[in-house]
């Protein structure tokens, strides 16, 4: 049997007397009676809450830019380990904020690795500026973000349609005379 030391009683007890953190992928110091104890202490302390705010705020003020590049790493690493779910959050608060009809789950997304319409290669990241950049177009604007409405391209052949070549915007009709084509098909 694996046992572990509490370290605010510090007795030896099973591991199973222990909450298991999946962020750290490991167990907390204290047992689950300790932390039950100290949970009730501050439940019954009502400033503890304003006192906590209150040290984190001053925290945040002093250490505001390791505050920023902690979040920005944070973000960049989510961002680069799960792309699907990134854009399916950013599409899903943007509709929210302007009302745009959405119904399409992280398992609708489906990144390629070449933009359907002109062939580059689609990078992930922080390339908003980037031509390569994967970006996510809707067939029919008026629909929104809807199953079978939205796909995955490259920022190019996103915004293309307001300084694109004859060449470059036939590619595109082409394209979305396909999605409509499927969106028919699956209706």
């Amino acid at each position: 049997m694996i046992t572990k030391i509490c370290s605010i009683c510090g007795l030896e007890k099973l591991l199973t007397d222990f909450y298991f953190r999946k962020d750290k992928n490991d167990y907390r110091h204290d047992c689950k009676e300790c932390g039950k104890k100290r949970d009730k202490r501050k439940r019954e302390n009502p400033e503890y809450y304003e006192i906590r705010k209150e040290y984190d705020r001053r925290y945040y003020h002093t250490h505001k830019k390791e505050c920023h590049e902690r979040t920005s790493i944070r973000r960049r690493k989510f961002r680069e380990t799960h792309p699907e779910r990134y854009i399916w959050m950013h599409i899903r608060n943007k509709c929210r904020k302007k009302n745009i009809p959405f119904n399409f789950e992280v398992s609708d997304i489906i990144i390629p690795k070449y933009c359907p319409i002109l062939g580059i290669e689609l990078k992930m990241g922080n390339l908003a500026n980037q031509d390569n950049a994967a970006s996510v177009d809707r067939a029919i604007p008026a629909l929104g973000y809807v199953k079978g409405n939205v796909s995955i391209m490259s920022k190019r052949a996103n915004t293309i349609k307001n300084d694109g070549t004859a060449e470059e915007h036939e590619k595109i009709a082409a394209f979305i005379r396909k999605m409509i084509e499927q969106n028919k098909l699956n209706n």
